[in-house]
């Protein structure tokens, strides 16, 4: 998919488990296994916040393209890390950035 950026940025962001993390809490709550796939919408147990499975997807993915990349260079990169660990290192980031500044 890298052709159809046409000169702009790229970042591909691993899809694992975007459609069962919580894009509210972040917590892995969302319906797993094979039998499960017919599942299309699901209600949050730690937030009770409900999804559309693709919806929810496009959202952690978008979070994580956007989110910062580590500027200490010894971090995992978002773009391989799943949707709750991009949120936590994320977090953690932008924690540090602000009480840098």
């Amino acid at each position: 998919m890298q052709y159809k950026g046409a000169g702009r940025n790229v970042l591909i962001v691993k899809e694992r488990n975007t459609t069962r993390t919580c894009s509210n809490c972040w917590a892995l709550t969302g319906p797993t296994g094979l039998d499960m796939l017919v599942v299309r919408t699901w209600v949050c147990s730690a937030c009770g916040v409900t999804h559309d499975r693709d919806v929810n997807a496009a959202k952690n993915t978008l979070f994580v393209g956007r989110c910062s990349p580590s500027v200490c260079g010894n971090k995992q990169p978002l773009s391989v890390a799943s949707p709750s660990q991009a949120y936590r290192l994320c977090e953690a980031g932008n924690s540090a950035l602000t009480a840098a500044a």
